[in-house]
């Protein structure tokens, strides 16, 4: 059998160390970059809405005006899914501070010594 190189404990935890590092590495540029991307799409949207929305048809290139298109559609889909995720919180909510106003009306009716006995 031929020889061959066999890395050593300390090689082996080193090369991966240096994954980990790199790995942390790279998840934080790609949040920067997302946070970067985010801005640019926001300028775009904004710049895009006000040369569409003026009337003067300024938003002339097929390409942007597609984009814009397609970017309105999803921002639409968006909306309606925050929309129904904000309206299940709100429920959420509710019903927590209806079980609280139960509870509070169902613990005045107590004694004290009935709330000591249950460790109230």
């Amino acid at each position: 059998m031929p020889c061959r190189y066999d890395p050593t404990p300390e090689e082996i935890a080193a090369t991966k160390r240096f994954a980990n590092d790199k790995a942390k590495r790279d998840k934080e540029k790609a949040r920067i970059q997302k946070q970067e991307l985010d801005l640019a799409t926001r300028l775009l949207c904004e710049v895009s809405a006000h040369l569409s929305d003026e009337g003067h048809g300024l938003l002339r290139d097929s390409e942007l005006a597609e984009w814009y298109q397609a970017h309105k559609a999803a921002d639409k889909r968006r909306k309606a899914r925050e929309a129904v995720r904000l309206g299940q919180s709100r429920l959420k909510a509710e019903k927590k501070k209806a079980r609280l106003k139960v509870k509070k009306a169902a613990l005045a009716k107590l004694t004290e010594a009935e709330k000591k006995a249950l460790g109230l």
